[in-house]
């Protein structure tokens, strides 16, 4: 007989049975519908710094934290939801958890106007059938009455404001686009204009384009206003490109980041980095090499070399008191990083170091500093406008000087002063284009070119570097403003511009014929490839070659001029390829040797091996942009057009952006050439909406893209025009580092140019290679594209294996006679 404690204990025994099975129940059940629940973790930073009290929510959710001193946090969240990063004083963003995501790392932007919060979004994407219309049946009130475009008697053309971001003005930005003259008046929110001089890109939301008026609709508009909440829920949704009605051919294979295995990105993949740190080719020691967001770092030895772990997707810092700190983001393939550090620019700010100076005289500069100055859009005050304007004192800053440009040079952090053009920079623009130099506001004259000032007349320098500050000088004054007064105040602007002609003839942005021409056969040689010239027949070489050379040269670039040296002396592609394919085979886990073999190829218009190489680019890179547009342009260089055309819309579908310039442009444009010129053959079924308004705008005398088997590899590309004006698109950590950091993010290693109208004369493209950070070449493919979008279309493949750093080398040259029908 059970006692009553017994019974006592028995029953809470059962009790607790229960309660542990309800437990367990429950965790299963839990852990069942949260398999989608990822926890998402990064570091937020501002200029590589790091920023403490960032808010981090789940949109729609109670979910929330903060980022702690270092900047780090750590949130859960599921697939799908929006997290929303806000501060302050920077623009907010919104992202989108995916299947893939991880880590987070967030470089916010410091807000530049006081309209509600910015999302920073890689979606933005030309508007669909139905917007458009949507667009066009609208009444607005404008300085001339009613506008109704869809009712007016005459064409009306309609432009989003989202498509004007990389042009440097209105005009510009319509130029080309559409037939006949356009219109001179601009109506901007019911003001007229007589230009677009005033008009500021950033803000418009719509342009409506008619024959005798351009309407302009920004967001200070009234409809804007009232639904900017709206459109702003609309920005990630994905239905401006597509109609999901795509059927697939049930025996073809089809690529797709989600039906190909990958490694989890959850899974961290640590790498062990070295390399050699030097400036002007010597060693530097105790160079600071840190992993951001971590404590661990560690600093080069006296001959510069350095080893430390770090996972995939992590970014190194090199710092240097007295050079410029430079950051890599990490890999799939990095091992070694070899870095060239570069002198810092002086970033001493407005207070300028003097024999004689005093506490008295550093008071005296930031009084004047702060005081209020007129300029030529009404007056400054540098304590109230909430932006930060440099000053230059020109009785203190003026002594030695030449002229104007060694007043600047060196006195304020971001200017940047270049001796050899006579050109001033005051800020990147964050695009791979032109850097947009300032406009100058001299005693009340806005002018776009250095001013004659003798140093001794120069009374105060005002630097206006922020957006906000520029703004009243609409887009003219997109690179910044410099406002300068005389001690004289009398600038004469017409005695300066003819000053202007004459000096015109030794601006140094004139080419100055410095590129030797390439030779391929030179920068291919080898001496295991150059060995095989001594052999009578391509049968003995090729002998030699399998039983000697195939396992004793040490280097895949070894075997890649030898396979070359079978195309260029024996005269034989189909050995080349025997060695080709044994690379793709030997090296398929290494994405960047894959495509040096895809690009040979390419080169020897083996398209069918080529698609080979980029299909196992493709299973190890399936979040890369550039596996895609690589694959894809593979399929259509093999005829296959559905299945390039599927897997562009695969990419597309996962709401990437097409429309900036980079490799989306790049797709979008062979997606828009398929359109018009394949489109039978690709069998369109979606609502495709071309930027082109007909193949007639689309066509362009020639079509260059350069793409680069290495995401490390650093180079300037260089376009002379007929008149010897010339361009430079600088891809370097220095010069550059928001493109390649851009690049990894995304993971594309190409670029795109177009050439609208050859004119007489030549073209010259030319290189100047910086390196890859390792001791391997880097292999460049330039594809021209002569007559793109006509029926007389050709193209060119080059290939280039560039290994040491060297002078600048010409890669191509063409004129009329290139497009003139053969």
């Amino acid at each position: 007989m059970l006692t009553h404690t017994a019974m006592n204990r028995t029953v809470t025994i059962l009790l607790f049975s229960l309660f542990l099975n309800s437990v367990c129940s429950s965790v299963v059940y839990g852990q069942s519908i949260k398999t989608n629940e990822k926890e998402i973790y990064g570091i937020i930073t501002y200029l590589n710094e790091p920023i403490t009290d960032v808010n981090i929510v789940v949109s729609g959710t109670s979910a929330g934290v903060r980022t702690d001193k270092d900047g780090k946090y750590r949130i859960k969240a599921k697939i799908g939801d929006k997290i929303k990063y806000s501060h302050v004083s920077y623009q907010t963003v919104h992202i989108v958890v995916e299947d893939v995501t991880s880590v987070l790392n967030i470089e916010l932007k410091e807000k530049i106007n006081l309209l509600d919060e910015a999302v920073v979004t890689a979606k933005r994407r030309p508007s669909s059938v139905s917007e458009i219309e949507a667009k066009m049946n609208v009444e607005i009130q404008t300085s001339f009455g009613i506008f109704r475009p869809r009712a007016l008697a005459t064409k009306v053309h309609y432009l989003s404001g989202e498509d004007l971001s990389h042009y440097s003005s209105l005009s510009q930005a319509l130029k080309g686009k559409f037939s006949g003259k356009l219109a001179t008046s601009y109506d901007v929110d019911g003001v007229p204009y007589p230009d677009d001089s005033f008009i500021i890109l950033s803000i418009i939301k719509d342009v409506y384009v008619t024959k005798n008026v351009i309407v302009v609709r920004t967001m200070y508009s009234p409809e804007e206003i009232e639904r900017q909440k709206e459109l702003k829920a609309e920005q990630y949704r994905n239905q401006n490109y597509y109609q999901d009605d795509a059927q697939k051919a049930a025996e073809e294979e089809e690529f797709s980041s989600t039906n190909t295995n990958t490694t989890s990105t959850e899974t961290k993949i640590v790498k062990k980095i070295s390399g050699r740190v030097t400036y002007l080719d010597e060693p530097m020691s105790l160079v600071n090499i840190k992993v951001v967001g971590r404590n661990y770092g560690v600093v080069t030895s006296p001959n510069g070399e350095y080893s430390l772990n770090a996972n995939v997707g992590d970014i190194i810092q090199f710092s240097h008191i007295g050079y410029a700190t430079l950051s890599i983001i990490v890999e799939d393939t990095t091992e070694r990083l070899d870095v060239e550090m570069v002198l810092k620019e002086n970033e001493l700010d407005t207070v300028i170091v003097t024999a004689d100076s005093r506490t008295g005289k550093t008071l005296e500069r930031a009084k004047k500093g702060e005081s209020k100055f007129d300029s030529s859009r009404g007056s400054f005050d540098p304590r109230t406008s909430g932006n930060a304007i440099s000053y230059i004192d020109g009785d203190e800053s003026t002594a030695g000087a030449r002229d104007i440009l060694d007043v600047l040079a060196g006195k304020v952090a971001g200017v940047t002063v270049n001796r050899t053009t006579n050109e001033v920079i005051l800020r990147r623009l964050g695009s791979v284009n032109t850097e947009v130099p300032p406009i100058w506001d001299v005693d009340g004259v806005v002018i776009n070119y250095v001013p004659q000032v003798l140093p001794d007349d120069i009374r105060d320098i005002y630097i206006l570097k922020s957006l906000a500050s520029t703004n009243r000088y609409g887009s003219a004054g997109r690179g910044g403003v410099i406002v300068v007064r005389t001690k004289s105040g009398n600038f004469n602007a017409v005695e300066a511009s003819k000053n202007k002609v004459a000096e015109q003839y030794r601006n140094q942005d004139f080419y100055s014929n410095d590129a030797a021409k390439a030779e391929l056969l030179d920068m291919n040689s080898n001496e295991y490839a150059d060995a095989l010239e001594a052999f009578e027949s391509k049968q003995k070489a090729f002998i030699y070659y399998e039983e000697k050379l195939k396992y004793e040269a040490p280097s895949y670039a070894d075997h890649i001029a030898i396979a070359q040296k079978f195309v260029t002396h024996f005269k034989d592609l189909t050995l080349a390829t025997q060695i080709f394919k044994w690379l793709i085979e030997r090296h398929k886990n290494n994405p960047e040797i894959l495509k040096a073999v895809a690009y040979h190829l390419d080169t020897i218009g083996n398209y069918k091996e080529a698609v080979v190489a980029y299909e196992h680019v493709f299973r190890l890179r399936p979040g890369y942009a550039q596996s895609y547009r690589d694959l894809a342009n593979a399929y259509m260089e093999n005829n296959q057009f559905k299945k390039a055309w599927r897997l562009y819309m695969s990419y597309v579908k996962q709401g990437m952006d097409v429309s900036n310039e980079g490799i989306g442009e790049m797709i979008y444009n062979e997606m828009e050439w398929m359109y018009f010129l394949r489109k039978n053959q690709t069998q369109i079924k979606e609502n495709f909406l071309p930027k082109s308004e007909d193949l007639f705008e689309f066509r362009n005398d020639i079509r260059l893209t350069m793409e680069w088997n290495t995401s490390e590899a650093e180079f300037e590309l260089e376009f002379v025009n007929p008149d010897f004006r010339s361009y430079v698109f600088d891809h370097s950590l220095v010069g550059n580092q928001d493109l390649i950091t851009d690049e990894k993010q995304r993971g594309y290693s190409s670029k795109e140019f177009m050439i609208e109208d050859i004119n007489d004369g030549e073209w010259l493209v030319n290189i100047t290679y910086k390196g890859n950070k390792k001791p391997e070449p880097s292999y460049f493919k330039l594809t021209t594209y002569y007559n793109w979008g006509k029926a007389n279309q050709t193209k060119e493949i080059k290939m280039y294996r560039l290994y040491k750093e060297r002078n600048k080398i010409q890669l191509k040259l063409f004129n009329e006679q290139s497009i003139a029908p053969k």
